[in-house]
């Protein structure tokens, strides 16, 4: 009972530990900025799934979390602050992948796309991709691991990109 002094529901409790784990993630992908200048657009975006990956695997407690903070049911359960917090930590994320595609198409890479929508089907696509191959059943039905599909996935994306 102590606990609920400080969050309203267990569904605040896991958004607020999520908000510990999208800090990691955001400051991997702010530190990945760095490389804008030296590396290519598609080599970004593999940079990119790999670190979302490597938080996949090293953070699964945080990664599980993240598909409970977008069940628009539990926003009524969640300190606004809180869900405000968290919203603008994914959208830091978001920001660096959809620059990522912008600068695809500045160097000529990449077709004219919203890079909005864009980094969102590559974060939607991914996260899907983990989630679904997570039980072994799964993989051995689909023959494949969940890195493998991850790669396949960003490579089709990259390849409906390029003019």
């Amino acid at each position: 009972g102590t606990i609920y002094l400080y969050f309203q529901s267990k569904e605040e409790l896991y958004v607020s530990v999520f908000l510990r784990g999208l800090d990691i993630l955001s400051n991997q992908f702010q530190q990945m900025k760095d490389r804008f200048e030296t590396s290519g657009a598609d080599e970004l975006l593999r940079k990119a799934r790999d670190i979302y990956y490597e938080f996949f695997i090293k953070y699964p407690e945080y990664f599980y979390i993240n598909s409970l903070f977008y069940h628009g049911r539990i926003k009524d359960k969640i300190n606004p602050d809180i869900w405000e917090a968290t919203h603008e930590k994914a959208e830091e994320c978001l920001k660096v992948v959809s620059e990522i595609f912008q600068k695809g198409i500045s160097e000529g890479m990449f077709r004219e796309v919203d890079c909005w929508k864009t980094a969102i089907s590559f974060w939607g696509s991914a996260t899907g991709v983990m989630m679904i191959l997570e039980e072994e059943k799964d993989r051995k039905f689909i023959n494949a691991s969940q890195k493998e599909m991850l790669d396949y996935t960003l490579e089709l994306l990259i390849e409906g990109l390029k003019k």
